[in-house]
């Protein structure tokens, strides 16, 4: 019993502090952009993408205007607001962007949406950062992530039981 408090404190802790983060780092209003793709600074995809061998962040990034930034984290906050697992595919190509708000955009996105799937996304995108600090905050994006559930641990069971036997379900 004593482990599963443990583990709650951990998750409450874990899920505070990346609430903070997403506050600090909360995206541009702008007015929603139905059908929008990731933009391209070079209007070409092949040219957002880095080179398979190439590490992320080890160059410095071509200025986007604010327009483009606006838009690539409108498509991000879009694909978290699906609440569908697909949504990774779509928030994890931001990852590998040469702009590094618009990377900790898509690593907080992917938090935000809790998928499983992101983790290995994640923990590759780890392996590519240049930045050591950048690459442990995929790390420990991964492993928030891998932590249970609140419903699924003694103390949640417990208190859904309940809950569903007060109101007869």
């Amino acid at each position: 019993m004593k482990r599963a408090g443990a583990a709650i404190a951990a998750v409450a802790v874990l899920g505070i502090g990346f609430g903070i983060l997403a506050l600090r780092h909360e995206p541009d209003m702008v007015e929603p952009m139905a059908g929008l793709a990731p933009p391209s600074r070079t209007g070409r995809a092949k040219d957002t993408a880095p080179a398979s061998d190439a590490m992320i962040g080890a160059k410095a990034a071509p200025v986007a205007s604010s327009e483009q930034r606006a838009a690539m984290r409108q498509s991000i906050e879009e694909a978290v607001t699906t609440y569908e697992p697909a949504a990774v595919k779509t928030i994890a190509v931001f990852l590998t962007d040469p702009d590094r708000e618009i990377r900790e955009a898509a690593r907080d996105g992917l938090i935000q949406l809790g998928e499983q799937d992101a983790i290995p996304v994640l923990r590759m995108a780890a392996t590519r950062m240049a930045d050591p600090a950048e690459a442990t905050a995929c790390r420990e994006a991964a492993d928030y992530l891998e932590l249970p559930s609140w419903t699924e641990t003694p103390q949640g069971k417990e208190t859904l039981e309940r809950l569903r036997s007060r109101h007869g379900k």
